[in-house]
């Protein structure tokens, strides 16, 4: 049901991560009707490796480093299905995955236009995301992060932006919107692409049992400082690029006072300096984001009351006592757990 799947995998130097992902892959009870893995100039021997290793899977191999979104969209390109499905290398699927998803496509009409997974966190079992969110601060969260997978997750809701760690989206829908955005490189073309998506009218789906077990964060510990980066320069391309008009003043007012405060968490964390380069850059391409503003416009069905409702007021309570706690170093089983810069997919 629901039409040809293709599963679209960037890769950076990451063999070690592909064996995992590409096994679970291999033991779903819905296999893939392609699977392309886009090497982004690896220099571990990824691409040999699948040629020898796993001949089946079609790789499609760039010369250098393009950034999470530029592969994914050359993967887009490559696909032949109508339903594209994205899945981080450090990410291992349950066997029922696929299936979930393609039968939440084959069960919704077309205007469901991307579905979220359930991702939980391989190292100890909590939520990292059940969709992801933008807030009434511009700031990208995921929706249950840390939190339990004890069932209050289980229901089929509609979500703001599905994480791209682990997400399916109809073709048809990037044909019309499309893709990521290159410039982002990566960190928030997720939430911007679900931005875009809700402001032309499509709706996206949780899909609980759809469950995807995510290491995360393997790759970009390998650049320190690029994740604080780009999550600051990109929250500003994606809410200029997509806040309707009304929300503008108000939303950005919130993100610019939520931003300086969050300059002393950085400072004292050590990225002061990538916070600030991102600040800085972030504004400087706002003249390029104000055109991709106006070129979209006539694809706008949503308005403003409908996105200001979709944007969460405020962090939940249990979600503001599990931060505090852990930058605190509080004691406890879970005191060292991973906390998201902002939003986007921790990778």
């Amino acid at each position: 049901m629901g039409g040809a799947v293709s599963v679209i995998i960037p890769t950076w130097n990451g063999r070690e991560l592909l064996e995992g992902c590409l096994l679970a892959l291999d033991r779903q009870t819905r296999r893939p009707d392609e699977i392309i893995v886009v090497d982004n100039g690896s220099v571990d021997g990824t691409v040999p490796w699948l040629v020898t290793a796993w001949p089946d899977v079609r790789v499609v191999a760039l010369a250098q480093n393009t950034g999470f979104a530029p592969a994914v969209n050359r993967g887009i390109a490559e696909a032949t299905g109508s339903l594209l499905v994205l899945l981080n290398n450090d990410a291992t699927a349950d066997p029922r995955w696929l299936q979930s998803l393609a039968d939440a496509a084959g069960s919704t009409d077309e205007a469901v236009g991307f579905f979220a997974s359930k991702i939980v966190s391989a190292v100890d079992g909590r939520v990292e995301s059940v969709g992801d969110v933008v807030d009434r601060a511009g700031r990208g969260r995921k929706r249950g992060y840390g939190q339990a997978d004890d069932g209050r997750f289980d229901a089929v809701v509609e979500v703001f932006s599905a994480c791209g760690a682990a997400a399916m989206y109809r073709q048809s829908m990037l044909a019309r919107i499309g893709g990521f955005d290159d410039t982002f490189f990566a960190y928030y073309e997720d939430l911007d692409l679900g931005f875009r998506a809700l402001l032309a009218g499509y709706r996206g789906l949780l899909v609980p049992t759809a469950v995807v077990y995510h290491t995360g964060g393997v790759t970009s510990a390998r650049l320190p400082g690029l994740k604080s980066y780009l999550s600051t320069r990109n929250a500003w391309w994606l809410l200029v690029k997509n806040l309707p008009t009304p929300l503008l003043v108000p939303v950005l007012g919130r993100f610019c006072v939520v931003s300086t405060a969050r300059l002393l968490s950085d400072a004292g964390h050590g990225r002061l300096g990538s916070a600030l380069r991102g600040h800085r850059d972030g504004m400087a391409g706002l003249r390029r984001i104000l055109r991709a503003r106006r070129q979209a416009r006539s694809l706008r069905r949503t308005g403003a009351r409908e996105v200001w409702r979709a944007m969460p007021s405020a962090m939940l309570a249990s979600e503001a006592r599990l931060r505090l706690a852990t930058r605190l170093g509080a004691a406890g089983p879970h005191s060292n757990r991973r906390i998201p810069v902002s939003g986007g997919v921790d990778r």
